[in-house]
């Protein structure tokens, strides 16, 4: 599964990153622009996004931009208020989005179930991963 994270906290794109096994292609970005860019090329099946980021491209938009061209799986972490972020976020269809400080088991479960989800040619099946 290729994952891309988008967070411009040094320290929580690491500690994202390390809750990924190792057979998953992970990578970081820590602005929008650089997670538009990397996503060209890398074209993520899941995409693991703060929402306020340090730049002039947030994470909604970075993804919104982003899901024009390929069509991963997004959730959001975020310190913001949940309520503001759903909002916001609400056409992208987000499959979670979780406040920090982030509950690490209940993400790690999310994680392994899309992990387990994606078909093998790597479209996800977002009918399957909701309860």
């Amino acid at each position: 599964m290729k994952v891309l994270i988008i967070e411009d906290h040094v320290d929580t794109a690491w500690m994202l990153k390390e809750l990924f096994s190792p057979q998953h292609d992970v990578s970081i970005a820590h602005t929008g622009k650089d997670a538009i860019e990397s996503s060209i090329h890398s074209r993520p099946d899941l995409i693991i996004s703060d929402w306020n980021l340090r730049d002039e491209i947030d994470g909604v938009t970075a993804c919104r931009q982003i899901l024009e061209n390929c069509k991963p799986i997004v959730i959001f972490v975020s310190g913001s208020p949940i309520e503001q972020l759903t909002k916001v976020a609400e056409a992208l269809s987000p499959l979670h989005i979780f406040s920090k400080p982030l509950d690490i088991e209940l993400f790690s479960n999310l994680i392994q179930k899309v992990s387990l989800e994606l078909h093998p040619d790597g479209v996800p099946d977002r009918a399957l991963m909701r309860d």
